[in-house]
């Protein structure tokens, strides 16, 4: 479990798929967009090199992803700044 979710459930965030188990996950639809991203890049983590936990999401990985996933530009601010919060959250959990 990656973050605390259901592999299935991340790849269906990922994808965009609503209708496998993320219908069980409470999720704002001004948060989907953001979610969306945060499981498609849960390999784009930059680690500390010494302990091996997880320190930040690599920015220009993330980037990457919200363009793959055919984010509009204009969205990438208001995106990031949830991804900020998803980011913070994560490092809290030590997931």
């Amino acid at each position: 479990m990656a973050f605390g979710a259901d592999p299935e459930a991340a790849r269906c965030f990922a994808e965009g798929d609503e209708a496998g188990p993320v219908k069980d996950y409470a999720i704002l639809p001004r948060n989907f967009e953001a979610m969306r991203v945060f499981a498609g890049a849960w390999r784009r983590w930059t680690f500390n090199p010494m302990t091996g936990e997880r320190i930040a999401m690599d920015a220009a990985q993330t980037e990457s992803t919200m363009r793959l996933m055919g984010i509009p530009p204009e969205r990438w601010p208001a995106v990031w700044d949830l991804l900020l919060q998803c980011e913070q959250e994560a490092l809290r959990g030590k997931a």
